[in-house]
């Protein structure tokens, strides 16, 4: 039986113990749940101090057994407090408990001074307990704030890629099939007219509008979602029939079979889309070297031409220029998690680097 002032602890000194535990219990879990302001936090616990110390001064002192309850403050106040608060409140109860003591004479027996050391030993302990379980609160807190920072970049980031990747179908669409649409009214307008050799023309290129949407509808949503060499080996040719180089194309068998994350070969394949797009625009080139294979992180993709090149300051006065294409692929290849690298030189081609987790 826990003993008061050297008596058998009376039920209404029981039924005070119990109301000051739970009244520092439930105060500290509603500041959890409610999310306290921490000028909140503190007044509460400050009230809780006092409330405690009020009680152990008129219950028996240093002697009260009110003292067992000022052990669960440090574990209680670590559920909300700052590392700077919580500091400052955990030194206050033994700073009381030793003034009560001395106040009540208890350093002339020796009894008083081994519950003096039993109390300090017993908070000290608390507070310890407290600390790892403040520290453990407050990384909790830095990590869930960090993935929801990550999060929200994340989204930024595929925000962009999908702005970037609808401009870029509004430009294959602007400068591919609708040019041909309107090149096509302009020879029926002048069939209309007379001219006889424009009903012909206009035919040819109304085909030529068509292929040009396949292509587009091609890209967009793929007939073949699994076979991944396929895909870009037809990107390849349709480069190749199109524009002034030949492409050299390897694809590593460990990375052309069917695979069960289609959202992230359509990533692939829409990078090494726009590297070759970039090359047919701007390189001038007669040879174009294209390689997909396995690297330590996962999936790595090298192009490389043998163009007219580029100097550092280029990028730059692409992209003050409005030019999308090398920041586009930057932000996609970032919100895949990957990394990338160009080298080039005026005369001397372009080689480009990416890697891509798996």
């Amino acid at each position: 039986m826990i003993v008061a002032s050297g008596n058998a602890m009376t039920r209404p000194l029981l039924g005070l113990l119990l109301v000051c535990m739970l009244w520092l219990i439930v105060t500290s879990a509603l500041a959890v749940r409610w999310g306290w302001t921490p000028g909140q936090v503190r007044a509460i616990a400050v009230s809780d101090l006092v409330l405690l110390l009020v009680v152990a001064a008129v219950t028996g002192g240093a002697e009260s057994d009110v003292r067992f309850i000022l052990w669960l403050a440090p574990l209680a106040w670590a559920t909300s407090f700052d590392r700077t608060s919580y500091l400052a409140m955990v030194a206050l109860p033994p700073v009381s408990y030793l003034l009560m003591w001395l106040l009540g004479g208890g350093a002339d027996t020796a009894r008083s001074i081994g519950d003096l050391a039993v109390f300090g030993g017993m908070y000290g302990g608390a507070v310890v307990v407290g600390i790892l379980a403040l520290q453990l609160r407050i990384q909790t807190t830095e990590q869930a704030a960090m993935l929801q920072r990550a999060r929200i970049a994340l989204i930024h980031e595929l925000s962009l890629v999908e702005r970037d990747e609808h401009e870029r179908m509004s430009a294959k669409l602007h400068d591919g099939p609708l040019q041909a649409f309107i090149s096509a009214r302009q020879d029926l307008d002048e069939h209309r007219d007379g001219d006889r050799d424009a009903l012909e023309l206009a035919i040819s290129t109304l085909d030529d509008g068509i292929v040009g949407l396949r292509t587009v509808v091609g890209e967009i949503f793929p007939t073949d979602l699994t076979d991944l060499a396929t895909r870009i080996d037809e990107i390849c040719r349709r480069y190749e029939q199109r524009s002034t180089f030949a492409v050299d194309l390897h694809v590593d068998p460990s990375v052309a079979g069917a695979h069960d994350d289609i959202a992230h070969d359509d990533m692939l394949v829409g990078i090494v889309g726009e590297l070759i797009a970039n090359v047919a625009k701007h390189a001038r080139a007669t040879r174009l070297y294209v390689a997909v294979g396995p690297c330590e992180d996962g999936v790595a993709i090298d192009v490389r031409d043998d163009g007219i090149g580029m100097a550092a300051s280029d990028h730059k006065r692409a992209a003050e220029a409005g030019h999308i294409g090398l920041s586009s692929l930057d932000r996609r290849i970032r919100a895949l998690g990957g990394r990338w690298q160009i080298r080039s030189a005026p005369g001397r081609g372009t080689s480009v680097h990416v890697e891509l987790p798996r």
